[in-house]
Formats: C-alpha cells, structure tokens, sequence
C-alpha cells in the first residue's frame, strides 16, 4: 500500500511531461529490473531446438532489402489487436448518456454509413469525457479507451489511419505519461480518471495500444502519401517523434520492453543464477504464456511479442539499420521457438519461418557466394519448418491461421530461393521455383505474393537472352 504523501507526489508526477528517448530498446540489453539483463543471444540456443540454420548467421548485413521483405513482415504477422474485451457488446456497460449514441454508432457502422457513425462514436467519447470516471463503475479506463479504440478502428478500415492514430493517442493520453514505468508505483493515470493507481489491466491495455499505435505509424510512415507527424502530437507523445517512422520505433519499442518486463519478472530464478548474474536469454528465460493458452488482450502472449519485435525489425531495416534488425529476428525467432519447447505450437513454428524468410531477404542480392549460401539456407529451413508445421497442424484449433502463416512463409522462401537461382543464372531452376511460390500464394490468396511471383515469371520469359536481367 502506498502512503498518503506518495499518493499525493504521484498524482502531481502524472501531470508532468513524460520523457523519453527515441531508441526506448536497444536491439541488444532490454531493461527486466534489478540484477537481470536481457541480450541478444548468438544461435547457439535456437540451434539446441532446431537444427540446421546458418552457422553464421548474425553477419551484419549492409545490401538493400528486397521488397519481398517487407511482404514477409507487412502482411498476415502485424496483427496487434484493438483491445476490444467485449465491452461494446452490451451497451448497458456505459453510464445511461453514453448508451444511446453509442448504439447509434454501432447501428450505422453496420450498415456501412460510415459518416454517420463518426459521428455518434465522436458524440459518445465527448459524453463519456465529461463525465466523472466513477460513473463508468469498474474498469473506467478500459470501457472508456475501449471505446476510442472502436472509433480508431472504423477510422482505419475506412481509410482514415491517420486519423485513427490520432484518436488512439488520445486512447493513451488517459492512462497518464509513465503507464509503462518500470516502476509499478509510478503508474499513475490521467487526469479524467482522477489520478489513480493503474491496475494490471490497465497496464495491459497500454502495451496493446503502444502496439496498435506502432503499427498505424509505421503504416504512415511507408504509405504513398508523404504524412508528417503533426506538431501537436510531438509535443504530447513525451516530446520525442519528429516523423512517423520515429513514432513507430517509439511505440513498438516500448511494447517490446514493456513485454519483456512481464515475461522476465514471472521467469523463476535459481539462486546461482541470481548470484552470479547471469544474463537472460529471452528464448530460454521468457514466461510469457502461448497464443493458445493466453486468453489476454491485445497479443499479451509469446507470439504478441514476435510479432512486435518483427515490426520493430522492419523499423530499424527502413532506417538502414540492418544489424538491429537481424539481432530482433533472430530474437524473435528464439522467442516463437524456446530452446525447452521440443514442439512448439504449429502457429508459432510457422512465424518462425516467416521471420526465416525476412533474414533471407536480407542476404539474397549480395554479389557475396556466403551470402547467397546463408541466404538459401535460412530459406530451405523456412520451408521444411513450415512442412513440419502443416502436418502437425491437421485438425487443430489453429488449422486455418497455421495454413495462412504457413502458406506465405512458404511462397516468400520459394521467391527467395527463386531469386538465388536467378543471380546464378540457373534460370530452369528459377522458373521452378518462381513458379511453386506463386502456387502457393494462389492456395491462400496471398496477392502480395501472386504479383511478386507473376512478375519474376514475367522478366526471366521475356529476357532477350535468357540471363538475369536484374528487378
């Protein structure tokens, strides 16, 4: 329990400025509390799982990453969720003058009357911030950031994610500036719930916004339309972003920390371990529960965290940092695939191997003979994990998103071992493998992939000459 003086300090530090450093996780030491430190461990663990990756694999790499790297993170892995603990599937949650519009919104959302539902979910969060929190009974944060999040969401799918990412900041505003203390005590909520402690909950729901934020920004960064980060939220989101990429690295890199902390706090110690200080490894030392067994918002689970760390690795790989890139990959690689888990769930196996493909990407269109060797078999070993995956996934709950994951690891190692073909002027081979990539993108829809394989086909049939032409 917390005294009354500190009850006091704490309410006036969360209405200070928050401070933070745009790099919040190093690709190297995540902060896990007092005598424990998380590193980046060589392969030497994720070998003790699976065999066969490339014995050096965390050579840094300095070449252009191709665009199918960015199919291999953008697509089906980026899925941190809206927080949504269906709160909005009843509207007698909300206090009596919050329901109606809400039901408005709801209504019109699904009768794709867009306008008109922004309308009524901008009305009901202007009720909502009006009224006292104790109105909204237990849990005044997440119904009332839930409810920002449902608005964000019919933003997004409408086109609008700018507009949803400003709305999720405000999401973020109401849990207060240190939400993600590694001090519990100094989570202290905003000012419309009063300034109180946060809950375990409420901490949860931070981590996932952080995600969902993290991945808008990044969306924002790479569009097409050039979207600078409006000064307003420069200001607000703890002094930091001048872009949308710093932005993205900002939010993904507090999630991943935030993660971490949780998983290494319930991780069991022995007591040589603590005495002699030895560093954490990730794979190995990580509690955090799996996709099927954590019933937890917002991806707060082993997979949640690959997902993030991989987004955080296309952060740092369009920002020419490709070393911290690769080291997170890895990482995250370790994470999906614990060296004391003899039979990782088929799921996690299979984003595993999308993350494979991503570290094959990075190596495939060096002139380097090594490169292109570690580059393959980074991609053969992406495919036998998945083979392994789908035989193991038959009739499980997880049978359709193990296929989806699955499928497009697949298509993406076979496009790479395809491009190697190609820069060895093994133009049959090329052609074969090509031609299986786009089969199996076809399999699951995968039209990122389709267009990918469909135009390597293209280029090699309508050389003047049968050799590589380049992309």
């Amino acid at each position: 329990m917390m005294g009354d003086k500190s009850i006091t300090a704490l309410r006036a530090f969360c209405r200070g400025p928050s401070r933070m450093t745009t790099r919040v996780l190093s690709a190297r030491t995540v902060p896990a509390g007092p005598r424990r430190t998380a590193v980046i461990e060589p392969m030497a663990r994720f070998n003790s799982t699976l065999s066969g990756p490339p014995p050096d694999a965390g050579r840094k790499s300095r070449i252009k990453v191709h665009p199918i790297f960015w199919v291999a993170i953008g697509t089906i892995l980026l899925y941190p969720t809206y927080m949504i603990v269906d709160y909005l599937a009843s509207a007698r949650t909300y206090p009596p003058a919050v329901r109606k519009p809400l039901r408005e919104a709801v209504r019109h959302r699904y009768y794709g009357e867009i306008e008109e539902a922004e309308e009524n979910f901008q009305k009901a969060l202007e009720i909502s911030l009006g009224l006292p929190a104790s109105d909204f009974g237990p849990d005044a944060l997440i119904k009332l950031s839930g409810l920002f999040a449902e608005y964000a969401k019919l933003l997004e799918t409408s086109g609008q994610s700018f507009r949803a990412y400003r709305k999720l900041i405000e999401a973020l505003d109401l849990f207060g500036p240190h939400a993600l203390s590694a001090n519990p005590l100094e989570r202290i909520s905003g000012e419309w719930s009063g300034c109180q402690p946060l809950s375990q909950e409420d901490h949860l729901r931070v981590i996932a916004l952080h995600q969902k934020l993290g991945q808008l920004a990044l969306q924002l960064a790479t569009s097409a339309r050039v979207y600078p980060y409006p000064r307003d939220l420069s200001a607000t989101v703890q002094s930091g972003p001048t872009s949308f990429m710093d932005a993205a690295e900002y939010h993904l890199s507090s999630a991943v920390t935030a993660l971490l902390r949780i998983g290494l706090a319930t991780a069991p110690q022995s007591a040589e371990k603590s005495k002699n200080e030895e560093p954490v490894v990730v794979g190995r030392d990580l509690q955090l529960p799996s996709g099927s067994s954590s019933q937890l918002e917002g991806l707060i689970d082993r997979q949640g965290l690959g997902i993030t760390m991989e987004a955080l690795a296309e952060v740092y790989a369009r920002k020419g940092q490709f070393e911290y890139a690769q080291q997170l990959l890895l990482q995250a690689i370790s994470t999906l695939l614990p060296p004391n888990e003899t039979k990782p769930l088929p799921r996690d196996r299979c984003q595993a191997a999308m993350l494979m493909t991503s570290i094959s990407g990075h190596s495939h269109q060096s002139t380097s003979k090594d490169a292109r060797k570690i580059s393959r078999s980074w991609a053969v070993r992406a495919i036998e994990l998945t083979n392994g995956a789908m035989e193991d996934a038959k009739g499980a709950l997880d049978e359709e998103s193990a296929k989806q994951i699955c499928g497009r690891a697949a298509s993406v190692a076979l496009f790479n071992l395809g491009m190697m073909a190609e820069l060895d002027s093994d133009i049959p081979k090329a052609l074969d493998r090509f031609s299986k990539s786009l089969a199996r993108a076809r399999e699951i829809k995968f039209t990122q992939g389709e267009i990918q394989s469909s135009e390597a086909i293209k280029r090699i049939r309508y050389s003047k000459d049968g050799k590589w032409s380049g992309s």
